[in-house]
């Protein structure tokens, strides 16, 4: 029971004590402690404007129809006839190729003819001989058959020119032509 008592009595003298500082510091004449200091605002006049929206977008396009130009005859392009996204037709000229390939082959193959019209002919002249030589009997059987095979091939050779000059003049480029 002792000690009941003197709790409360220790509490009984707290509260007066506790109200005495409360009351001391509210009457006090102090001022509340300043803040910190206004900060600095500057200001601008707004400039009226066209503003142009700008997007960066990382990506990549891809055609909906997209054509593969294959060309028919091998060669280095010279000139490109057309500009890309371009509308062309069938038989429209794409690109000229460097016709000097194809000049030089179809220089040959003239060339090659004309050797075979000359050997030609003088295949035909030593057949002819030949056949005057066998009618004496002063050429052997032999060398005839052997001139007359010569005359023959011959003869193909210059029927199977003229195909290859043909063949190499269509094959060359139409700047060539």
């Amino acid at each position: 029971m002792a000690l009941k008592y003197r709790t409360r009595t220790n509490a009984i003298t707290a509260a007066p004590l506790v109200v005495a500082v409360v009351l001391v510091g509210a009457c006090s004449s102090r001022e509340a402690p300043a803040g910190p200091p206004k900060p600095h605002v500057s200001v601008a006049n707004p400039i009226v404007r066209e503003v142009i929206d700008w997007d960066d977008y990382v990506g990549r396009f891809e055609a909906v129809q997209d054509v593969t130009v294959m060309p028919r005859v091998s060669g280095t392009i010279t000139t490109i006839m057309f500009r890309n996204g371009q509308d062309v037709k069938a038989g429209d000229a794409l690109f000229i190729i460097d016709p000097r390939p194809f000049r030089a082959v179809y220089d040959q193959a003239v060339a090659d003819l004309s050797r075979a019209r000359s050997t030609q002919a003088n295949a035909k002249t030593v057949f002819e001989r030949a056949q005057k030589l066998l009618s004496v009997q002063v050429l052997s059987k032999e060398e005839y058959d052997s001139r007359e095979a010569a005359l023959h091939a011959a003869d193909a050779d210059v029927g199977r020119a003229p195909f290859f000059a043909l063949r190499s003049q269509s094959r060359r480029s139409p700047a060539c032509r």
